[in-house]
């Protein structure tokens, strides 16, 4: 049990040391840190993950059931991963009873999302790497997560109080999730496509490697499925592989040009909106600024009263500010009012003379 407890203790401690040297760093922007204390800790595991594959893979000419041997060693890495992943929940438990009895002040532990969804994407590895040694490890892999989750989860720990942008850590966590599956991806293909299987034990015995089972299977249905073996030939040939992995290639490059291009569109969206609120402000100033030229309760040309300037604007705002079309409104109203303010000058006066005449016999 020397390498998983040695594993399994690495990928537990070296996280907080790196956390602890993030700190010292000092950025400039909290996510900097976090995007960097995730890298350093993948980069670990993954480094990790890779050497004991080698390691196992170069010791295989001197073990007799070679596949028992790296099942049994990925199944004591579960265990023993799964054991330490329960000593911390246990901690976070005891630090729950302590604020719940004796210290207040304490509080309940964080949840942290970046900590527990990389334990989740290297326990997915573990599984994805030893499924084809040892078939029985998914349902270990299925028991152990949900442990995890309705014991620390659910009982020990607060939502997470670090705010998180869900696209952004939602590729990261995929682009993680996506080096561990070509590494994984890789190890069994190379075991089943290069190594030499067991000759005593095993399914695959008296076999030069193991896809020479699928080479056999394939040639015993030339005679009773001929379309079939053409189309499966077909699919392997390198220029079939080649132009689909072109076509990977092409469809990524336009995704990312549609995802820049959408990234410009939104930014050139915000300058006009902004543009468009600075208008409206000018104008409404503008607007303002005419109505305290004209007398507040004056009279208009078709005999209403306009009793203040708020009014006024209180009117025009209930128009609705449809971009373009509101700003027209609002210059002619403004020239309306001005027009009507110097216009109704010269008939208030008569209207005054008129009143002060009649008024007096």
């Amino acid at each position: 049990m020397a390498m998983p407890l040695c594993v399994s203790g690495v990928n537990l401690i070296l996280p907080f040391v790196f956390s602890l040297i993030a700190r010292l760093e000092m950025y400039k922007k909290p996510k900097n840190e976090l995007y960097i204390n995730m890298g350093r800790t993948m980069l670990l595991k993954a480094v990790t993950l890779g050497v004991l594959v080698y390691f196992w893979f170069e010791r295989l000419d001197n073990i007799e059931c070679r596949e028992t041997f790296i099942g049994q060693q990925i199944y004591k890495l579960v265990i023993v991963d799964f054991i330490f992943i329960l000593l911390t929940t246990f901690f976070e438990f005891l630090r729950r009873l302590c604020k719940q009895f004796c210290c207040k002040s304490l509080g309940d532990p964080e949840f942290e999302i970046g900590r527990n969804t990389l334990n989740l994407i290297y326990s997915q590895a573990l599984c994805w790497l030893g499924t084809y040694f040892a078939p029985m490890l998914s349902l270990i892999m299925i028991i152990k997560l949900f442990i995890i989750f309705y014991v620390s989860v659910i009982q020990n720990c607060k939502p997470s109080l670090r705010p998180w942008r869900a696209s952004r850590a939602h590729t990261i966590f995929m682009a993680f999730l996506f080096l561990f599956f070509l590494l994984t991806l890789g190890a069994v293909a190379y075991a089943i496509i290069f190594l030499k299987p067991s000759d005593g034990c095993g399914p695959f015995k008296h076999h030069a490697t193991s896809y020479e089972i699928v080479v056999i299977l394939i040639d015993s249905w030339k005679k009773d499925y001929p379309v079939l073996v053409d189309i499966i030939n077909f699919i392997s040939s390198s220029g079939f592989i080649a132009a689909l992995l072109s076509f990977l290639l092409v469809m990524t490059y336009y995704t990312r040009i549609v995802m820049v291009g959408h990234k410009e569109m939104v930014d050139l969206l915000r300058q006009q909106l902004a543009s468009e609120g600075r208008d409206k402000a000018y104008l409404l100033n503008m607007l303002q600024h005419a109505n305290k030229k004209s007398t507040p309760g004056r009279a208009t040309g078709n005999g209403r009263f306009l009793s203040t300037g708020s009014e006024a604007s209180g009117t025009l705002n209930s128009i609705s500010p449809g971009g373009r079309q509101f700003a027209k409104q609002l210059v002619h109203t403004a020239e309306r009012l001005n027009t009507e303010s110097t216009s109704s000058l010269p008939q208030q006066r008569k209207n005054r003379s008129g009143g002060i005449g009649a008024a007096s016999p």
